[in-house]
């Protein structure tokens, strides 16, 4: 397993991070996970390296908890000394300072821990940060820092740039960031631009959806796939080219992956061992992805030889 910085804490974080959304489901048993299967999944994925682990989006809050629970058995066995958890706070179910505590100090008691040690604010944008700041989001924060509940703060975003630009101003003491990024995102929301200012205000770079649910990783229409074969991109699996492209960025500390099955953790692993930053374009010309120009920073684009090391 290969580790990047996380942004300014000191930490080496593997590019990897685990994802809890798509877990092994039991057979005939509707929604629910497949607690042995996904044990073993989880530990072998933090045997194999893996550092980070996110613990997925509170869409429905009962499942949620059941996944939250789940992490705490894979957890144990010293298994915690080896990770550290990302939990999300679901910012549509805020509508009161007593949300923040609430739904923070749920998945604290479901994960059966001291502190959440990243703890993102669920999809900032222009429409919701006022109405958060307005009701007190810092200073929450800060005291939730302070009395040891959080470690670190950070956000999860899709907005254009000139809105990151705005939270990453309004405040100083953010950690890290998580966008949607691929290959199909190299625009703004906040794409490559945003990806780029965040990394060098000294945040950690969480990228979440490589393979777009799934999508990029699926056969394409063969106008498409003659492209990719024209460019010689045979011999290695769409979802290999997909996650290479992401990590080729050195701006970014960790892609989340939510895995569904032994098998896709086991390539996703090997794809994670054969990639460093600055290698991929190299290897094909640059009718593949175009070029990106500097001075189009404002928009949300740059270039990708103005990419530098952490």
């Amino acid at each position: 397993m290969k580790y990047r910085g996380f942004g300014k804490i000191g930490w080496d974080v593997s590019i990897l991070g685990f994802g809890v959304m798509t877990l092994p489901r039991a057979e005939g048993e509707g929604p629910h996970f497949d607690e042995t299967e996904s044990i073993i999944m989880i530990r072998n994925a933090i045997d194999q390296g893996v550092n980070y682990i996110d613990s997925g989006y509170p869409f429905d809050m009962n499942q949620h908890e059941s996944r939250a629970r789940l992490l705490n058995l894979a957890f144990q066995d010293n298994y915690m000394k080896k990770i550290r958890i990302a939990a999300t706070l679901p910012l549509f179910q805020i509508h009161s300072k007593q949300d923040f505590d609430r739904c923070l100090d749920d998945q604290i008691q479901w994960l059966k821990i001291e502190k959440i040690d990243f703890c993102i604010l669920g999809w900032l944008n222009r429409e919701n940060w006022p109405r958060l700041r307005e009701m007190g989001l810092i200073s929450w924060a800060e005291q939730a820092i302070k009395d040891g509940r959080i470690d670190k703060l950070g956000f999860s975003f899709y907005d254009d740039f000139q809105c990151l630009r705005k939270i990453l101003d309004d405040y100083d003491n953010w950690h890290f960031c998580q966008f949607r990024y691929s290959y199909m995102d190299v625009n703004p929301q906040p794409g490559t631009g945003g990806m780029k200012y965040a990394a060098e205000r000294g945040l950690a770079v969480v990228v979440s959806e490589p393979l777009r649910n799934g999508k990029l990783a699926q056969v394409q229409p063969v106008s498409i796939a003659k492209v990719w074969d024209d460019h010689g991109l045979q011999g290695r699996s769409l979802a290999e080219w997909g996650l290479n492209w992401v990590w080729n960025y050195p701006e970014v500390s960790v892609v989340v992956s939510n895995m569904s099955s032994m098998s896709q953790l086991q390539d996703y692993i090997s794809y994670a061992d054969s990639i460093e930053p600055d290698s991929f374009f190299s290897r094909f010309n640059d009718h593949v992805i175009p070029p990106i120009k500097k001075d189009q920073r404002q928009t949300g684009r740059w270039s990708r030889g103005s990419m530098t090391r952490r």
